[in-house]
């Protein structure tokens, strides 16, 4: 959250900046699918397809997509009660109101609607979810730390390279899964490591039956 906070004064011209790269067509491309990582429908797929496979190690799983709801939740209900304008809508904005430094873009000046889509940048909800993917992915398999944690970063850095968000939402999106995952796991890691022993005994068993 510290990292966040010392954007926040310079999150415009960071945003700006990151949009003027010249990012090569395939790193480009690979960047925007990584969105994916972070995306509802992807994820309800991806634990889909391990909670009908992985039978072991399901009651984890369902601990683990516990945590990926819950840390998405809270960052809209964040999302819901601060508008910020997106960058990719300050363009929408009539001369007069064209933000002049970072902290100009908070509010919704011309929002009919409070939930109105164009001013929910703060925090970013996908980088919460992917972190909170993640981690939730390596506590169950965790050789593959590193692997699920870059799927996570590049698909925070696309949040901003779409000029979805700033610098500072996608920051805070991770502070707020890391933050819920302080106090979600302590609490569930007694009933995470009694469900890995369990199913272990009874794949075990199964096995030596057939």
């Amino acid at each position: 959250m510290g990292a966040a906070i010392l954007c926040l004064p310079w999150d415009l011209e960071l945003s700006y900046w990151f949009r003027s790269l010249k990012i090569p067509g395939d790193l480009n491309k690979f960047i925007q699918m990584s969105e994916a990582f972070a995306h509802f429908l992807t994820i309800a797929f991806v634990f889909g397809c391990l909670l009908w496979t992985d039978v072991r190690n399901r009651s984890r799983l369902l601990i683990g997509l516990a945590f990926v709801l819950l840390c998405g939740a809270v960052a809209n209900a964040a999302k819901a009660i601060i508008p910020r304008v997106r960058p990719n809508a300050i363009d929408l904005l009539p001369l007069e109101l064209l933000p002049e430094r970072s902290l100009d873009v908070w509010g919704a000046p011309l929002s009919g609607s409070w939930l109105d889509e164009h001013f929910r940048s703060f925090p970013s909800g996908h980088a919460a979810t992917a972190m909170a993917v993640a981690i939730a992915l390596t506590a169950v398999y965790p050789r593959g730390k590193w692997f699920f944690v870059s799927l996570a970063v590049v698909a925070s850095v696309q949040r901003v390279e779409s000029a979805s968000h700033y610098f500072s939402d996608v920051l805070s999106g991770v502070a707020i899964t890391l933050f819920t995952g302080l106090i979600f796991w302590p609490r569930v890691q007694p009933r995470f490591e009694r469900n890995a022993s369990t199913e272990l005994d009874l794949t075990t068993i199964r096995n030596a039956s057939e």
